[in-house]
């Protein structure tokens, strides 16, 4: 039998820049953050035109990932339109393909009496117009576990997406849907969570309407048998079964201040209770979706 010969180059498939996914309203936000970002300028960009119909955003991802051609593997990066990255794109080659990441996400470490809730990485926060900054969550120098991302920005690797036929539940529609990727891909497959030091901004603070309360019950009813509990960095919100008190790390004075004068929180039971100066003043049931 002859040997092979030494200088055979293994056939290896094609590479491919790493592709820039973002649903899109607003064309001056995308064009600021993401279409002339100096920093994403050695990416591909896929913009999905949501502006005449307004499909969920789950529905637009999913459409994605069904038409991409995986026999070009590469990095996607799926982000809001508002989300702005602010160093170039070579950390993608330090990252493990079989990993999910994103810049800033929610451990929730569990005791025998208690689940410390900790918010990892800082994304700097504001308004469309750049005003009102802030940096919620804890500075990290190196990639750190979480079990969710923010909604705002998640970076998977379209070998997983393959390997494991990863999809986006099309029941959310515009709140909570990269959590629940997170936490199905880990309830069923076991795949590791990481935050990673991005320099980046959001130009949103987000608010809650009705429609994020029915998702949130629709998403307490899917995984009130999940293996652990979750969270998300919306409001500190606690997703899944558990009666454990909750302890938030890295809480500061001047935020235990705030949450005395106005508290607001889903329960286990799927109710909205806000309290002002510890006083109740709401606690009513949140309709509930069915489970998939």
């Amino acid at each position: 039998m002859e040997k092979a010969n030494k200088n055979t180059k293994r056939e290896r498939r094609p590479r491919t820049l790493p592709l820039i996914v973002t649903v899109c309203r607003n064309r001056q936000m995308y064009a600021r953050c993401i279409a002339h970002n100096p920093y994403m300028a050695s990416a591909t960009k896929v913009l999905i035109d949501n502006e005449v119909k307004n499909l969920g955003i789950p529905k637009r991802y999913n459409a994605f990932l069904d038409s991409y051609d995986y026999a070009h593997p590469t990095w996607l990066i799926f982000c809001h339109e508002d989300w702005q990255l602010k160093q170039d794109l070579t950390f993608l080659r330090t990252l493990d393909k079989n990993t999910l990441y994103g810049p800033i996400g929610v451990h929730l470490e569990e005791t025998p009496t208690k689940i410390i809730y900790s918010m990892y990485g800082q994304v700097v926060q504001s308004d469309k117009d750049g005003g009102r900054c802030m940096q919620p969550g804890i500075s990290i120098s190196q990639p750190t576990p979480v079990e969710t991302f923010d909604c705002q920005c998640l970076i998977v690797h379209s070998d997983l997406i393959k390997k494991h036929h990863l999809r986006f539940d099309e029941h959310l529609t515009y709140d909570l849907y990269i959590e629940d990727f997170c936490m199905a891909a880990k309830e069923r497959f076991s795949l590791k969570s990481y935050v990673i030091p991005l320099a980046c901004q959001h130009y949103s603070y987000g608010k809650l309407t009705p429609l994020f309360h029915q998702q949130l019950a629709y998403l307490q009813n899917k995984y009130k048998n999940a293996r652990r509990v979750y969270g998300s960095t919306v409001n500190k919100i606690i997703i899944g079964t558990t009666r454990k008190k909750i302890k938030y790390a890295g809480t500061t004075w001047t935020r235990r201040v705030l949450r005395f004068l106005y508290y607001q929180k889903i329960t286990q039971t799927v109710y909205l209770s806000i309290k002002i100066c510890k006083l109740p003043i709401c606690h009513k049931k949140i309709k509930k979706n069915n489970a998939v």
